[in-house]
């Protein structure tokens, strides 16, 4: 498998996305350059954390290969670089306290896609930070219509309202959340209508805070 994988990197080697130089999906010029730390608290979440603006190229390139080229191993660069910026939000009695929750994808993007993007950055979140991730609290009940389709903010809103459910089959009836922060997972916040539906939700579960992570703001 070692050896498969050395002629596959010596033929297709990696390269960064923003300068092209081998070696890494983002070299470290380039991960430098697309810090814009935001912290920000929506009605459903007391702290959305994003790592950079949606405007950033690199940012939108590595997004755009991540999600529609299908390559999985950007998760690599991008959830170490989401860890590792949220280590700087996290005091150290809370470490124990956090979950990690990726928002579900719609069946059918799952299906054609074959990941759920916020899933795999939630799991490559955990192995830089210890923080379990819980993929499986929230389910998505309906197939709405891709948020990125949608510009007009009431719009997402209303597409998205109901989307979201607590994993009834689960045995959580003997676990509990009060002293937890939930921290949600996603890949783009625009409107934050997704991540505030999925909050909004988890609160049934009356965590003490809920929290969200996304590579990039729009």
């Amino acid at each position: 498998m070692e050896l498969w994988k050395f002629f596959i990197d010596l033929l297709f080697p990696i390269t960064c996305i923003g300068c092209g130089k081998e070696g890494s999906f983002i070299c470290e010029k380039c991960k430098n350059e697309i810090f814009n730390l935001k912290q920000e608290k929506t009605r459903y979440i007391d702290k959305l954390i994003s790592i950079s603006s949606y405007n950033n190229p690199i940012i939108k390139k590595a997004i755009h290969i991540f999600k529609y080229k299908l390559a999985k191993e950007t998760s690599i660069p991008l959830g170490g670089i989401m860890a590792e910026r949220l280590k700087h939000f996290i005091p150290k009695e809370l470490i124990n306290r956090l979950i990690l929750v990726p928002v579900p994808l719609n069946k059918r993007r799952l299906k054609y896609r074959g990941f759920n993007q916020s899933e795999i950055l939630a799991k490559e979140i955990s192995k830089h930070t210890k923080i379990p991730v819980i993929s499986n609290i929230l389910i998505r009940k309906i197939n709405t219509i891709p948020q990125v389709k949608l510009k007009n903010p009431k719009e997402r809103k209303s597409n998205i309202k109901g989307a979201f459910g607590i994993n009834q089959n689960l045995p959580y009836s003997n676990f509990s959340f009060q002293k937890k922060i939930i921290i949600l997972v996603d890949d783009v916040a625009t409107t934050c209508a997704t991540l505030n539906e999925c909050a909004k939700i988890l609160k049934k579960l009356k965590p003490h805070q809920i929290w969200a992570i996304v590579i990039a703001r729009g």
